[in-house]
């Protein structure tokens, strides 16, 4: 794994064995696993599961400053290792998390689901609230409500982190050197580059462009390596 810092950045790294979370998984499931689990990456800190997460565990690590021997005793650390995993499973997307919030939450509306879903397969493409509505089948007014019940937010907020999320993939892949910042907000829906490029630090904690300018040294040095074979 890989991993470029600027020099002046604060870094706080959470590492999980897969072991651990698939067991923890197959827990909440009540059954083994039929495939590996895979998270959708990157993990939005803007989201309401992303700020639950950089919440829990900035406050472990401020625990862990003020006592470093707090996590000495087994007990005390397997909650925490619990209360982490359980976290993460529930709030950043993967391949069994609709089925993880259907065991977890049956009583989650129906179109809520399918406007969630319906939303992060095809988030670049032309979604509007009136979109949603038919999809649902139900009224704005009901949807609205369920989504601000069941995910904290707006269904049109919900896609703009989505939104975000997707663009966020596409610049920590795209050569600087073919292709721009504009191009890929735009792509994603978003035509306000001042206000794209203030939610997106807001999320990911740097600008569209720095997260794209990291990947001038990787492409030149793959391109080295390509060169050499």
């Amino acid at each position: 794994m890989d991993m470029n810092f600027a020099p002046d950045t604060n870094r706080l790294v959470v590492r999980f064995e897969i072991e651990c979370l698939e067991r923890h998984l197959t827990t909440y499931l009540g059954h083994e696993l039929d495939d590996p689990i895979v998270f959708k990456v990157p993990f939005s800190l803007g989201s309401p599961g992303g700020r639950t997460w950089q919440s829990l565990t900035s406050n472990l690590a401020q625990t862990i400053d003020q006592d470093v021997n707090i996590l000495q005793s087994p007990l005390v650390a397997t909650h925490y290792e619990q209360l982490l995993t359980s976290v993460l499973l529930h709030s950043q997307f993967h391949n069994y998390w609709e089925e993880l919030h259907e065991t977890a939450s049956p009583a989650a509306p129906y179109y809520v689901k399918r406007a969630v879903c319906f939303m992060r397969e095809h988030a670049d493409e032309a979604i509007t609230m009136n979109t949603l509505v038919e999809l649902s089948g139900v009224s704005a007014r009901s949807l609205y409500a369920g989504f601000q019940q069941f995910e904290g937010t707006t269904p049109m907020a919900y896609l703009k982190n989505e939104r975000l999320c997707g663009a966020r993939d596409n610049l920590l892949t795209a050569d600087p050197a073919q292709t721009t910042v504009t191009e890929i907000a735009t792509k994603w829906h978003f035509y306000h580059l001042g206000r794209f490029a203030g939610d997106y630090r807001k999320a990911f904690g740097e600008s569209p462009s720095a997260t794209l300018k990291r990947n001038i040294g990787k492409i030149y040095a793959s391109s080295r390596r390509s060169n050499h074979r």
